[in-house]
């Protein structure tokens, strides 16, 4: 596996991507709306965790 060396990252509300720069001439794009729909937690109230984290 290739150790990524991330230079820039910023998400996009508008489209609902994180753009991440790599290296000078590639971008990453993620999909939030595809990857938070693959998310599955063994019990619902789970989810109240990821809420939480930003306040730790």
């Amino acid at each position: 596996m290739k150790d990524f060396n991330f230079k820039f990252a910023i998400y996009n509300p508008i489209v609902d991507i994180v753009e991440v720069n790599i290296v000078s001439d590639i971008v990453l794009f993620i999909l939030c709306t595809d990857f938070n729909a693959t998310v599955i937690f063994p019990d619902a109230n789970d989810v109240v965790y990821l809420y939480q984290l930003p306040n730790k």
